[in-house]
């Protein structure tokens, strides 16, 4: 039988005690080093930026044009040319979706400097239109889509006196194929309107008080209507010429209650005939009809 001796053992013991650690310290620096490579992937993955270089800049106003828009994990960064009023700090941007919604009612006014926008987002990636506003009392700001492709579209939006807040620009670029045919659908609709109120308003109207006073109203040669008063208290004819007509019943007055548009907001057309298309009244107060030549 073999013997072995104290010393002998506690080699051996030694030994596997030193291997054993060896083993364990491989492991543990083989998984440290896979955490942190999987911790530098995630962090290299934080850094990635997508990048969207315009094409086709559009030029609106002032030379103004986005140059490229980089999308990052918190933020959405915008690099524009021109338009030096965007670089104060009343400046503030709306954000929108692909349909076109508006992602926040509230505004993102982070950072505009050195014509570079800055808008802070826990998902940027949803943003592909903006609002940009130079501030709250400006007569104008821009309407920008399509900002995750490499050619967004714009349109300049301005206040004009008497007719409120107009788009300029390429239409048919911005809009989307639903908001084509809602428009259509609405121009299709305001034009049966404008028939079916000129066929309940052409021709003369005599004043049921004063039969010397009267109205006309005729289609003139540039698609529009005109429309003539003649009030004899003063002999004098007033000729106005309206550009559309447009109509809805009134169902608190039981009338019709027309609107002939001038192109001037301040000085429209307005009418009112009765439900049974006999009366016109040149007056809110539905006073003093006008009537049909040859009825009573």
């Amino acid at each position: 039988m073999l013997k072995i001796s104290k010393q002998t053992t506690r080699s051996i013991i030694l030994t596997l005690l030193i291997c054993s650690s060896v083993f364990m310290l491989i492991g543990c620096t083989d998984n440290k080093d896979k955490d942190n490579d999987k911790a530098g992937e995630d962090n290299s993955e934080k850094k990635e930026s997508t990048v969207y270089k315009y094409r086709n800049p559009d030029d609106t106003y002032n030379d103004f044009k986005l140059k490229k828009s980089v999308y990052e994990d918190d933020r959405l960064t915008l690099y524009f040319s021109g338009d030096d009023e965007l670089n104060n700090k009343d400046s503030y941007v709306k954000c929108y979706d692909k349909d076109g919604k508006q992602i926040s009612d509230s505004k993102f006014n982070d950072h505009f400097y050195n014509d570079k926008i800055v808008i802070k987002s826990k998902d940027p990636q949803k943003i592909s239109g903006v609002y940009i506003y130079p501030s709250e009392n400006f007569d104008y700001y821009y309407k920008i889509r399509y900002l995750d492709s490499d050619d967004y579209a714009i349109l300049t939006c301005w206040f004009v006196c008497d007719l409120g807040w107009e788009d300029t620009g390429d239409e048919d670029k911005y809009l989307f194929e639903s908001e084509k045919q809602e428009r259509k659908d609405a121009a299709a609709a305001a034009d049966q309107n404008e028939k079916e109120a000129y066929e309940m308003l052409k021709g003369m109207w005599i004043n049921q008080d004063d039969p010397n006073c009267t109205i006309e109203i005729t289609e003139n040669e540039y698609g529009g209507y005109n429309f003539v008063y003649y009030d004899p208290e003063y002999d004098e004819t007033w000729d106005t010429s309206m550009e559309s007509l447009y109509y809805y019943f009134d169902d608190y007055k039981d009338v019709y209650d027309f609107t002939g548009s001038t192109g001037n907001m301040t000085c429209p057309v307005y009418l009112w005939v009765s439900e049974d298309k006999e009366y016109l009244y040149y007056d809110s107060e539905l006073s003093s009809p006008f009537v049909r030549p040859g009825v009573e």
